[in-house]
């Protein structure tokens, strides 16, 4: 089990993370942009938004639920 910390931007990011056998991934930076532009609201937003992307990336590759990403989501 590991989890990743690599200056994530987009949901699909998350989405690649999760195929390699991440457990998680760390978005420090975004809310932290998110804090800095408009406070909580912010923060609450900018984790909306990668939750919406990671959602796409995952109906793009036909993956139900994050249970369900592997490296075969991938080709």
């Amino acid at each position: 089990p590991h989890s990743g910390s690599a200056g994530w931007r987009r949901g699909s990011d998350i989405f690649k993370a999760l195929t390699m056998a991440a457990e998680g991934v760390m978005l420090g930076r975004a809310t932290l942009y998110g804090v800095s532009a408009t406070g909580d609201s912010g923060a609450s937003r900018s984790l909306a938004i990668f939750k919406d992307e990671l959602t796409r990336s995952m109906q793009f590759c036909s993956v139900p639920s994050t249970a369900a990403v592997n490296s075969s989501a991938l080709f």
